[in-house]
């Protein structure tokens, strides 16, 4: 349970310094002997639809890789992930300035109002997410994106979620050792 905790607070720290995807790797394990996986569920899910849309991109991005889904027991590697949702405000808005004013060479008053209008959405969504492969206790792959997302719409949910499951797993396995 440290193990875990201590490697989610890492995760966590790790997102706050990145912006683009980031993979990391052994260099000394054989990937080519890697044939099953096992899929662990998160300690901390988001909600039951990204937890459900995460482990299905995932199961399914590596069964096309030509893995095959186990029990752990019988695993070659064990698949975790840690999702965070995180949102940031929009500050997209059109401003108008409106002044009428009177008055001569010597002196004169004005007044003035500004009306701001928000534009489109006023927050951002933003999903990231953390895959780690493991090999007994030792984790031998991991990788960290995120991605935009709009939370309304469930179809946009889904592609946006596969979509950062692909763009993470493009590069897993890596290239054998020459």
């Amino acid at each position: 349970m440290k193990r875990t905790f201590l490697l989610l607070m890492v995760s966590v720290i790790c997102w706050g310094c990145s912006t683009t995807r980031q993979i990391d790797y052994d260099k000394a394990v054989s990937f080519s002997d890697i044939q099953s996986f096992s899929l662990d569920l998160p300690v901390d899910s988001p909600d039951r639809v990204r937890s459900t849309i995460l482990s299905k991109s995932i199961e399914q991005n590596l069964t096309a890789k030509g893995l095959n889904k186990t029990e752990a027991s019988q695993s070659d590697i064990a698949v975790s992930y840690f999702a965070v949702t995180s949102t940031e405000p929009s500050n997209t808005s059109f401003s108008i300035g409106l002044g009428t004013g009177f008055g001569n060479r010597s002196g004169g008053i004005s007044l003035g109002s500004i009306l701001s209008l928000p534009l489109g959405k006023q927050e951002t969504i933003y999903q990231s997410l953390r895959i780690d492969i493991q090999q007994g206790d030792r984790v031998i792959w991991s990788g960290i994106d995120e991605i935009e997302i709009d939370s309304g719409n469930s179809v946009e949910l889904q592609s946006k979620i596969n979509e950062l499951v692909e763009s993470i797993l493009k590069s897993f396995p890596p290239p054998p050792k020459s």
